[in-house]
């Protein structure tokens, strides 16, 4: 009857374990080991154990259940990881097609800037390529982020001495667009979180698709008119002509 009894519950804390977070699967456990000490372990009735037997009853049932809601919670969390991971890999490949189709013209960075946000559902993507002092700045996403160019510049020099780009003092996270070991810019996105290795690898191709052209240059004092013409593809989602 002891054994019948613990069996069942332990069935009980698989099944909640297997359905809801750790917290509530490690709850159920120590209600289950409560429970089954107050109606199955004599003195019934009470939370005493008469036969020291019984304790190791008690603490294998509550082992067990412990064991068992920890190992269900890894297996959810890398299912989940795995489902993201296999999101995150089809939207490179649909970013990867979209740059195939991108002409040569003087908004393709700006239609490239406007392919990352739709593919990875960012409010706020931004190309930066230095251009002497001053940066060009190829901006695409629903919602407008003013860049402060002197922490462009900062970000872009520390690349340049091998470092990893820090922390940003706002939300907009940045990568360094490379060709070969040469920095040649930065990816700036805030919104949505990307997984640092797929933001890495975003980066590597807008990288490649601009060192396949020529960097578009323009007056002193006066925006790249891509900008403007990246901003219509981001809400679009397809460049204009």
């Amino acid at each position: 009857m002891t054994a019948t009894a613990a069996m069942g519950f332990l069935i009980v804390v698989l099944l909640v374990a297997a359905t809801a977070p750790l917290w509530v699967a490690v709850a159920t456990s120590l209600v289950a080991v409560l429970a089954f000490n107050f109606f199955f372990l004599p003195p019934v009735g009470t939370l005493t154990i008469a036969d020291p037997q019984n304790w190791m009853a008690l603490f294998s049932l509550l082992v067990v259940s412990l064991v068992a809601s920890n190992l269900s919670a890894i297996a959810r969390t890398r299912t989940s990881e795995a489902v993201a991971r296999r999101d995150e890999l089809g939207r490179l490949f649909d970013l990867s097609r979209d740059i195939l189709l991108i002409t040569e013209s003087e908004a393709a960075n700006a239609s490239l800037a406007g392919f990352i946000a739709r593919r990875f559902e960012v409010d706020f993507v931004a190309i930066c390529l230095p251009a002497g002092d001053d940066w060009l700045l190829f901006e695409a996403g629903p919602q407008r982020r003013a860049l402060d160019r002197q922490e462009l510049s900062a970000v872009f020099r520390q690349i340049e001495s091998g470092q990893e780009p820090g922390a940003s003092s706002s939300s907009v996270r940045f990568a360094p667009l490379r060709i070969g070991a040469r920095p040649i810019g930065l990816l700036a996105a805030a919104g949505r979180p990307i997984e640092g290795a797929t933001f890495d690898a975003v980066a590597g191709l807008t990288a490649i698709a601009i060192g396949a052209r020529p960097v578009p240059r323009r007056s002193q004092g006066c925006r790249p008119r891509a900008t403007e013409r990246g901003a219509q593809v981001g809400a679009a989602g397809v460049p204009r002509a």
